[in-house]
């Protein structure tokens, strides 16, 4: 990966839901903004959720490339 990038987002399915997620993304993304950064690639696992691709999707993260092993 070239530049700034998540891998693998956890949130503690204790604490799901309460836009803890979206909050750390939003920090990520801001940080990268005032770097000068242009982008932000996120890598995930087989067993990433629905609701976290919702959550990539809302805040306008792309499919680019899917790698398997």
């Amino acid at each position: 990966l070239d530049g700034p990038f998540i891998i693998d987002l956890f949130v503690d399915p204790d604490a799901r839901g309460r836009g803890h997620g979206r909050r750390l993304v939003e920090a990520a993304l801001a940080a990268c903004v005032a770097r000068g950064d242009e982008t932000l690639s996120l890598r995930f696992g087989e067993g990433t959720s629905a609701a976290a691709f919702g959550l990539y999707e809302s805040l306008g993260f792309e499919e680019r490339v899917a790698q398997t092993r």
